[in-house]
């Protein structure tokens, strides 16, 4: 059995002479052959077991998985050495007395070709040193030979969103009714391993509940058909998607986008006191990006003033949208670019963050619309709850250019309701659609008297004096 072991560790050295590929195979060799167990008993929370203790057992703590790989590197003529951290007190840690007791981990910096790698035996799912990550503990201590002061660990802003989400939305047969819908979310890096190691456990009907509810969190509006996952281990990429409908949540001619805010409410107070002028912490290293496609029917334009490419508090915001005919794309990232930002700073940018995060983005139906057939049936199909329902139906008839049928509608508001100034008004346009301009004329008047100001009355007149030839 110990034949087989040696054999097993020998075996590494048979890998390509690339070092880099030789560590990764020593690296995969230590996480998943020797499982992880905390071992602090008396001496043991400080003293590592040998590498051939380690080995022997299959399990090991931080401090021993580190013998291990030190020694496999070593064998294999890669200079590597261990460094202490603490997994928890950040950018802290340097500004402490030294103590034993500032660290709680102990990890692997092997140099290649004049790069750092930091290799962790107590990882899992790293299978290629190219995308390991510099870890996010502020500092570390190496403990060999030439080195006495602590490096700086600061992971560089991400290349690749961890977070790569894309909305597809067919709605160019009507936006009142269930849209065809395709979902796809790319999440990388170790949340992508992570949650896959989750998600192996569950098969069958679990793991699709598991998935439905998981999209459902988010995307309630969307009935789901099919959800499906895939994890790619090579690239380090796990794949959600979804085919389902999706219900448009117009709030009355406008729908919100998904997904599509920039900034939030910032809150970037402090009582006066010690460290109040400290740095202000930025989430990093985080990279999200949305990318909302919606394919319209005819008339529909692009949002206005969605644009966004600046940076506050740490964070860099881009937002773009396109229309090209009658296909709206909708990309959106937020992407940390410095762990840090200073206190002086801290009202310019609480300012401009609520700014931005009021900077919604909406579609918006264009005036004249017409609805498609489809549209008209699910809107008519509804019996009105309230009055404003009962004028919304009527808008849609009207638009439609179903005059009579909208005036039934419109004639029965004023009649419920004799004191609403909008009912009037579109009861007055579509007497004058139908030509009818003589009642119009005190239908408008009606409208008037109680909102003097009325928008849609200001409309009917003009269409009014330009069927008499009167527009000018």
């Amino acid at each position: 059995a110990e034949g087989s072991r040696r054999t097993e560790v020998e075996r590494i050295g048979d890998a390509p002479p690339d070092p880099v590929a030789r560590a990764e195979a020593a690296l995969k060799l230590v996480q998943n052959r020797i499982r992880y167990v905390a071992l602090a008993m008396g001496e043991g929370g400080l003293v590592p077991a040998d590498a051939a203790q380690t080995w022997s057992r299959r399990y090991g703590d931080c401090k021993g998985k580190t013998a291990l790989l030190l020694a496999i590197l070593g064998e294999l003529g890669i200079e590597a050495g261990p460094v202490f951290v603490h997994t928890g007190l950040g950018d802290t840690l340097g500004e402490r007395l030294p103590t034993v007791g500032a660290f709680d981990h102990v990890l692997v910096r092997a140099r290649i070709a004049g790069r750092d790698y930091w290799l962790d035996g107590t990882r899992t799912g790293d299978s290629t040193l190219a995308r390991l990550p510099t870890p996010d503990f502020g500092w570390g201590l190496p403990v060999y030979t030439g080195t006495s002061e602590l490096v700086r660990m600061v992971p560089a802003p991400l290349e690749e969103p961890q977070s790569d989400l894309s909305i597809h939305m067919d709605a160019s047969k009507g936006i009142r009714i269930p849209v065809p819908t395709r979902l796809e979310l790319v999440m990388r890096g170790d949340a992508a391993i992570g949650t896959n190691q989750l998600l192996a456990n569950l098969v069958g009907q679990q793991r699709d509940a598991a998935l439905r509810e998981f999209w459902r969190r988010s995307f309630d509006f969307v009935e789901p058909h099919e959800v499906g996952l895939t994890f790619d281990e090579a690239a380090g990429e796990l794949r959600f998607t979804l085919d389902g409908d999706a219900t448009l949540k117009w709030n009355g001619n406008w729908y919100e986008t998904d997904n599509s805010g920039v900034g939030y409410n910032a809150d970037f107070t402090r009582e006066p006191g010690p460290n109040s002028d400290a740095p202000f912490a930025v989430p990093h290293p985080i990279f999200t990006r949305t990318r909302q496609t919606i394919i319209l029917p005819p008339g529909f334009s692009g949002p206005k003033d969605a644009q966004v490419d600046e940076t506050v508090a740490g964070l860099e915001y881009r937002r773009q949208a396109t229309m090209t005919g009658n296909t709206l794309v909708l990309e959106t990232t937020t992407r940390s670019v410095a762990t840090e930002f200073a206190a002086k700073d801290a009202p310019a940018f609480q300012k401009r963050l609520r700014e931005l995060a009021d900077k919604r983005v909406y579609l918006r139906i264009p005036d004249g619309y017409r609805p498609t057939p489809a549209d008209l049936g699910v809107v008519m199909s509804a019996m009105p709850d309230s009055l404003s329902d009962l004028v919304a139906q009527g808008n849609e008839l009207l638009n439609a250019g179903r005059y009579d049928e909208a005036l039934v509608h419109f004639v029965e508001a004023t009649e419920r309701d004799p004191e609403n100034a909008i009912a009037w008004a579109n009861r007055g346009v579509t007497l004058v659609w139908k030509d009818a301009l003589s009642d119009a004329e005190p239908a408008l008047d009606k409208a008037e008297g109680l909102a003097p100001r009325s928008a849609i009355a200001f409309r009917a007149r003009g269409f009014m004096a330009q069927k008499r030839g009167h527009a000018l």
